[in-house]
């Protein structure tokens, strides 16, 4: 969890829902980088509280990782920048 000193008295601290997804992909990839495809098939299966179980991921997402691994040598690497922002996009 995430928690934050809001006064001396208490704090209040949430989830860190963005870690615990990107830990469930971490240990799945097993490497630094995947291709689309593999990614695509272990973020629909990844749980968070935002979106239902499995989540479809639309064309133009799909294209996004298609885009980003067009750069990489056709690899999406997973700790870059342009996934964290895809996976904002994912996990609304």
């Amino acid at each position: 969890t995430n928690c934050a000193a809001d006064s001396p008295l208490f704090m209040t601290c949430y989830q860190d829902e963005c870690g615990r997804a990107m830990k469930q992909i971490e240990e799945e990839i097993a490497a630094p980088s995947a291709t689309p495809s593999v990614l695509v098939s272990v973020v629909q299966f990844v749980r968070t509280s935002t979106v239902e179980h499995p989540r479809i991921l639309s064309s133009g997402l799909t294209r996004r990782l298609d885009i980003i691994a067009s750069l990489h040598n056709g690899v999406v690497p997973i700790h870059g920048r342009l996934f964290s922002q895809w996976l904002h996009h994912a996990f609304p």
